[in-house]
């Protein structure tokens, strides 16, 4: 018996964070990320802008399909930091578009092995990012969470 594969949760998890690694600025993004991360970085851990970092969120959802198939409904965060003396919420606010028109460039144009819409049913950015509410703006940083909803199915030797 071989070693099991990575879990249809985890693949998800490194997919978001390659489609972020791949944004550059240009023509279709408006920043280059200077760092993403498979964890949280503080504040003061940052030294480039924008760090993404890239994690499990709370809250979810499994339901039985047929088969001993399931619908697993599970929620990925993009928490962003922005360091910026002269615009910190401009720079946010084209930061927090980029992630989500490139998550969204990968859930729903791309069908290739490994992508978005391969390995998810459903891929939504259904709310608006939190943000630190410009108190670091003082400081000249920023920072926002984007929640990405995103369901898989199958069977929980593959979820």
């Amino acid at each position: 018996m071989g070693l099991p594969t990575d879990p249809k949760r985890l693949k998800v998890v490194d997919r978001v964070i390659y489609v972020l690694e791949h944004i550059t600025a240009g023509a279709d993004y408006f920043l280059t990320p200077y760092e993403v991360n498979r964890r949280f970085k503080t504040w003061t851990e940052v030294s480039g802008s924008p760090t993404y970092s890239v994690h499990l969120d709370s809250g979810g959802l499994v339901e039985q399909g047929i088969d001993h198939n399931y619908d697993v409904t599970f929620y990925i965060s993009v928490r962003g930091i922005i360091m910026d003396m002269d615009n910190p919420v401009g720079t946010l606010i084209k930061s927090n578009r980029d992630v989500q028109k490139a998550i969204n460039e990968y859930a729903v144009n791309r069908t290739d092995t490994g992508s978005l819409s391969y390995l998810a049913t459903h891929v939504w950015i259904e709310e608006s990012p939190n943000t630190d509410n410009g108190d670091y703006s003082v400081l000249g940083q920023a920072g926002f969470e984007q929640r990405i909803k995103i369901v898989i199915s199958g069977d929980f030797g593959e979820l």
